[in-house]
């Protein structure tokens, strides 16, 4: 996929792969509502892989990020985690 595509290719390219649709199913389950699927300027070592398949990027609660006084919630951090385990755990259980 392009990096210049628009979230609605991006929503596409998720259902269409498939493969990342549990991990949002669980997300949502832990977080108690839809996610919010957006575009970010910057830069990140994730476009190494955007041609091989659909990344997923996700963010916790905060301010500031890499300025003065920058913070992030802990209890978003804890959140983050369970909904990675449960996501690596749903993946192990269907080897």
């Amino acid at each position: 996929m392009p990096l210049t595509a628009g979230i609605r290719e991006v929503e596409e390219e998720i259902e269409k792969q498939g493969i990342e649709i549990a991990f949002r199913k669980i997300a949502e389950e832990t977080i108690g509502r839809p996610l919010k699927i957006s575009q970010m300027c910057g830069g990140t070592d994730a476009r190494m892989f955007a041609d091989r398949s659909v990344i997923v990027m996700h963010s916790v609660n905060g301010e500031n990020a890499h300025g003065d006084g920058e913070y992030v919630e802990i209890e978003s951090v804890k959140k983050l985690l369970e909904i990675e385990k449960k996501y690596i755990d749903t993946c192990i259980a269907g080897i």
